[in-house]
C-alpha cells in the first residue's frame, strides 16, 4: 500500500489593503484587538499579587497558568498565547521601571523625568528607546505600578 502524502496547508488572511497573507494562526485565533486596562489589570493582579492565585504555579509553568488564566477568568474569550505575550510585554514595562528607579534613586516621580530617561539611556542602562515618561505616567494610571 503506497504511503499517503499530506498537503501542508496555510490559512489566508484578508488584511485591510485587500491584500492576502499565508499564516500559521488558524483562523479563529487571529488576534483582533487590544486588551482592555481591565482586562489586563485582571491578568497581571492574577500572577504578581500576593493574593493572586496563580504566583507560584506561573513560577513553575508558566505555560499552564496562562491556559488556566484564558479558561477560568476570560471564559475562553482569548487564546493562552496572546495571554502570555500581553503579559509580558507588561512585565518587560514593569521591570524597566524598576531599572530607571534603581538607576535614579528614587520613586520616577522626579519632573525631569525625560532628562533623567535619556541620561540613563546614555549610562547604558538597558531600556528601550522609545521609553518614556508618558509610559511610566500611564502604567502608574492604569494601576500596573503604585
Amino acid at each position: 500500500m503506497p504511503a499517503q502524502k499530506h498537503k501542508k496547508t496555510t490559512n489566508t488572511v484578508e488584511t485591510d489593503d485587500d491584500s492576502e497573507s499565508d499564516t500559521s494562526i488558524p483562523a479563529k485565533q487571529v488576534p483582533t484587538k487590544n486588551w482592555s486596562v481591565p482586562e489586563s489589570t485582571q491578568l497581571c493582579h492574577a500572577i504578581l499579587s500576593p493574593n493572586g492565585p496563580y504566583w507560584l504555579k506561573w513560577n513553575k509553568n508558566p505555560t499552564r497558568v496562562y491556559k488556566l488564566i484564558s479558561k477560568k477568568i476570560f471564559n475562553n474569550k482569548c487564546n493562552p498565547t496572546a495571554r502570555k505575550g500581553s503579559f509580558q510585554r507588561l512585565y518587560q514595562c514593569y521591570k524597566h521601571i524598576l531599572k530607571l528607579k534603581e538607576w535614579m534613586g528614587n520613586d520616577c516621580d522626579d519632573p525631569d523625568l525625560n532628562v533623567h530617561i535619556e541620561n540613563a539611556q546614555k549610562a547604558s542602562v538597558a531600556l528601550p528607546s522609545k521609553f518614556s515618561e508618558k509610559t511610566i505616567l500611564d502604567f502608574k494610571q492604569d494601576g500596573y505600578y503604585a
